[in-house]
């Protein structure tokens, strides 16, 4: 067998990262965006003295967190519509992901009391089993 024409892997390597290397360098810059919007948005609602940590997500998107509390935009979608800052949480009981849109300071403060108030309930995904139904089934070895 004749080496003619052989590539390296390393050569093969370096060719494929210097084609791919812009698309990664613009998924870190519209990553780098979001994230700047999603901290814009959280002080033009909460003000701008709040410490806010954000982080991008397994579904990248940007999530901040304040205080415990965890925050994301609604609606990713583009074309100029404004995004809408959304709450989110798990449910206690089944762990899935559940969200409420925040419009204002205001609205957060209604949140938080009604939790306070009323206890944290359970999302649209478990509403109407028992705990019981929810449990994890025991492990058959």
């Amino acid at each position: 067998m004749s080496d003619k024409g052989h590539v390296t892997l390393r050569e093969r390597a370096a060719r494929a990262w210097k084609k791919e290397r812009p698309k990664r360098v613009a998924h870190l810059l519209r990553r780098a965006s979001q994230r700047r919007e999603l901290r814009d948005k959280l002080k033009e609602v909460f003000g701008d003295d709040i410490p806010i940590a954000i982080t991008t997500d397994l579904q990248e998107r940007p999530v901040a967190t304040i205080e415990g509390l965890r925050f994301t935009f609604a609606d990713q979608a583009r074309g100029g519509r404004r995004k809408s800052l959304m709450l989110i949480d798990n449910c206690p009981r089944c762990e899935a992901e559940t969200g409420v849109i925040i419009g204002t300071l205001a609205d957060l403060g209604q949140l938080i009391e009604g939790l306070v108030t009323l206890g944290r309930s359970s999302c649209s995904e478990c509403l109407g089993l028992t705990d019981e139904e929810l449990k994890s089934p025991a492990r058959q070895d």
